[in-house]
């Protein structure tokens, strides 16, 4: 009984002591992140260079540490790899580690979605390892080589005729042209009317067969569609509603277009969006890539109305887009108008006398590449009949590539009470020719970036975000009623 007692003495402290030792060996085990990854060209512009920092969490690491890149496809494939020195524990970092590639290894103007994989050769590291972090490498446009000139093979040279010749030939083209028709294998001769008419039917033929096969290309092309997408900031996390960036936040769901109402309202609280280039330029980097015309009611868009610009259209308002520094209004409108009046030509098919009080929606989507372009929202308060900006930022974004869309959305009326089905028609072509001019309008635009820290919280009181309509169509058709006023007016 006596002997047993030290036994279960040293039985209890090993129970103890154990998962002591245990959790302290834990604690000490390196637990490495990747983070920061990032790349540029290399100044020679021959290599791209993948850059990423190193943070561990856990103990002091002992051994070196092996970093590859791969491709997210196809892991097995290893574009480049190296090693690093232990990083210490306990919020140790590492910055900058290099890995680098031959830019000649992909074709050019290419995305590559890469990962950084860190593999650390230490006792039970490689479990609590958070050892990966993916990159979109851009492979630059570069010159592709081609056969050299000296090895293409020297062409025979022509005999070159005597000047006695040159005489004969040219009157001999003056008097008789003449053209060959191989499949007949008869002359031609320009001096008798059969010949000519010959020649004539053949030319119409030729432009028949050529207007047939535009047609027929032009039922596969079709026009541009909007598709599915999602502004880059509607899926950022809600925000505090009672700080700055709450009430910012909550405002940039009502910025419609580029629009703000000139007389306005007194008191009046009116947001909008202003896409630029990084240079500041109004639409400065962004595309036009589709339009289209919808009416809607209470419950939403009216499907059966929907008509889209052509591709054809679209490249002229883009052509239009890259010259605003070199065009005043007048002109502006007056490259809209063909475009206006081929839209309102498809859109009064689709219309009758019971739907034609619905108002229209014109939407047109936009398309940038995410580091040269950029979004500003603006806050505008009604004073003496004029706005005055109070506010202006630019929204937390998240970009999945490089591509950013975003659209400005217009409103034109409906049929009016005391307006006829025709005038209705007859001024459509108008109204749409007016808001189309209206995308490519400014209004005090910014030319330097928002202050990151914003305006202090006594800038923003007592404005509050729009209450919430009874659906969005409402909202719009409220938002542009004053500026389709306006514009009447002038």
């Amino acid at each position: 009984m006596f002997r047993l007692r030290p036994l279960m003495l040293i039985a209890l402290l090993l129970v103890f002591v154990i998962p002591l030792a245990a959790q302290d060996d834990d604690t000490e085990l390196p637990d490495y992140q990747v983070n920061n990854t990032d790349f540029a060209l290399s100044p020679e512009g021959d290599e791209i260079v993948v850059t990423f920092a190193i943070y561990n969490s856990g103990g002091d690491a002992t051994q070196l540490a092996a970093a590859q890149l791969v491709e997210v496809a196809n892991s097995n494939n290893i574009i480049a790899e190296a090693t690093f020195a232990p990083v210490e524990g306990n919020g140790g970092t590492l910055e900058n580690i290099p890995l680098r590639f031959n830019v000649r290894d992909f074709p050019p103007n290419q995305d590559l979605f890469l990962n950084v994989i860190v593999t650390l050769d230490e006792e039970d590291a490689l479990t609590t390892l958070n050892n990966a972090a993916p990159i979109t490498v851009t492979i630059p446009d570069y010159e592709v080589s081609s056969t050299p000139v000296d090895d293409q093979p020297a062409q025979p040279t022509e005999p070159s005729t005597t000047a006695d010749d040159e005489p004969s030939e040219i009157d001999a083209l003056i008097d008789d042209v003449r053209a060959e028709l191989w499949w007949l294998d008869i002359g031609i001769d320009l001096e008798i009317p059969e010949h000519v008419g010959i020649l004539a039917a053949f030319g119409v033929v030729l432009m028949l067969l050529a207007l047939i096969i535009k047609l027929f290309l032009s039922l596969f092309r079709g026009s541009p569609n909007f598709g599915n997408w999602q502004a880059p900031y509607a899926t950022m996390p809600p925000l505090d509603p009672n700080s700055t960036f709450g009430r910012r936040q909550a405002w940039q769901q009502h910025a419609q277009n580029n629009l703000v109402p000139i007389p306005c309202q007194q008191t009046q609280i009116h947001p909008r969006k202003v896409l630029l280039g990084m240079d500041g330029a109004y639409l400065s980097g962004w595309k036009l890539i589709a339009l289209r015309m919808t009416q809607y009611d209470m419950y939403g868009r009216v499907s059966r109305s929907q008509v889209t610009a052509s591709s054809a259209e679209v490249k002229k308002l883009n052509r239009t887009a890259r010259r605003l520094d070199k065009l005043n209004n007048k002109q502006i409108s007056r490259r809209m108008r063909p475009v206006a009046k081929s839209l309102a030509r498809q859109f009064k098919k689709r219309i009758n006398k019971r739907s034609a009080m619905l108002p229209i929606a014109l939407d047109v989507r936009l398309r940038g590449t995410h580091g040269e372009v950029r979004i500003v929202f603006e806050l505008y308060e009604c004073q003496n009949n004029q706005p005055r900006r109070i506010d202006y930022w630019e929204p937390e974004m998240t970009v999945v590539g490089k591509t950013i869309y975003e659209s400005y959305t217009y409103t034109i009326f409906g049929q009016g009470g005391a307006e006829t089905f025709g005038t209705f028609r007859r001024r459509l072509a108008t109204d749409i020719e007016m808001v189309l001019t209206e995308i490519f309008s400014t209004f005090e635009q910014p030319r330097s970036a928002p202050v990151p820290s914003g305006p202090s919280a006594d800038t923003l009181t007592g404005t509050q975000p729009m209450a919430p309509a009874e659906d969005n169509n409402k909202r719009d058709t409220a938002t542009n009623a004053a500026v389709d006023d306006v514009d009447t007016s002038e």
